[in-house]
């Protein structure tokens, strides 16, 4: 089955972000960058982030959460 448009456009939001987040954590240092910060380069809203990552630090930086915790 092939990907449809509301797939693509949530795995796009989240690649946007994890993508954004990880070069800020590079350029300013992990401990240096907010969400909101994050939020704001991704060009999506705090809530945002937060539907797709945990937080800041779960296992790693901006690691996805599982399918099942998302809305």
């Amino acid at each position: 089955m092939t990907e449809g448009l509301r797939e693509r456009k949530k795995r796009q939001t989240r690649q946007r972000i994890y993508e954004v987040a990880i070069g800020l954590f590079v350029e300013r240092g992990f401990e240096h960058v907010t969400i909101a910060e994050v939020a704001a380069a991704a060009e999506v809203s705090v809530n945002t982030v937060y539907n797709y990552f945990q937080s800041k630090f779960v296992g790693g930086p901006c690691v996805p959460l599982p399918a099942t915790r998302r809305r």
